[in-house]
């Protein structure tokens, strides 16, 4: 299967934007012949968000938004984070989007509640980790910070029979020491669970924050195969296969 890992810089509120660069992107990967489209965290309305997932319009119209997506990119499976409304409360999501329509939602369950990113503040943690079978891969979507702690992470997989590849979408900015923190972080997570692991990093600044891209793809035995641009935006494609020995390889 071959995965395209869209790094792109999205703007905070701006729905119809981020909506046209997502459809840019669509367009790149259905010409790199990509199977699945994955976008950072929260990429439909820029990160971080804060006061606007307060509001119940701004859900809906991410919404709406992210059914428009669904409907005009219908020939690839994409994987999206958005902010969802659901039961009244808002939650840092995945979506998979499908055949024209959304198929599946992961709520992020590991919220920071540190410096910049008390994401406590504004959204619930989620409470379940599905497993999607996409063009016959077992994928578990995370989100950023729920691949930093290996041992909750272990915990939520405990009931699945078996994972080929970890997808993981984030809003990770930069700081002293970051590049290689996040490289063992992708390492440690591969080796535990033996399986690949696909990194998909926001790029551009917001205030202080800056987001450096970099988006990553490891292979099962944890050695980081292909790396995104540094401080751009970048459409990171790799083809992953499955080998019964080593596990799910990069090639």
């Amino acid at each position: 299967m071959r995965i395209g890992l869209a790094q792109m810089n999205a703007s905070i509120g701006d729905l119809e934007a981020n909506s046209r660069r997502m459809a840019w992107f669509y367009q790149q990967a259905r010409q790199a012949d990509v199977d699945l489209l994955v976008f950072p965290e929260l990429a439909l309305c820029g990160y971080p968000p804060e006061r606007f997932v307060r509001q119940s319009d701004f859900l809906n119209q991410c919404h709406r938004a992210l059914q428009q997506l669904a409907k005009s990119c219908t020939e690839l499976s994409m994987i999206v984070g958005w902010p969802e409304g659901h039961q009244g409360h808002p939650f840092n999501a995945a979506a998979l989007l499908q055949a024209g329509g959304i198929a599946s939602i992961y709520r992020k369950g590991r919220l920071p509640a540190f410096h910049a990113f008390d994401e406590t503040q504004y959204f619930q943690p989620g409470q379940e980790t599905p497993r999607w079978t996409v063009h016959g891969l077992r994928l578990v979507p995370t989100i950023c910070y729920d691949l930093w702690d290996v041992e909750w992470l272990a915990q939520r997989l405990a009931s699945h029979d078996s994972v080929d590849l970890i997808v993981n979408l984030s809003a990770s900015p930069l700081d002293e020491g970051k590049v290689l923190r996040r490289e063992q972080i992708i390492k440690t997570a591969a080796q535990e669970f033996s399986c690949g692991v696909a990194y998909c990093n926001l790029v551009g600044q917001y205030q202080d924050l800056v987001f450096d891209g970099r988006s990553m793809v490891a292979d099962a035995r944890g050695q980081i195969r292909a790396r995104g641009a540094a401080f751009k935006e970048d459409l990171l494609v790799a083809e992953f296969h499955a080998d019964p020995v080593l596990g799910l390889q990069v090639k």
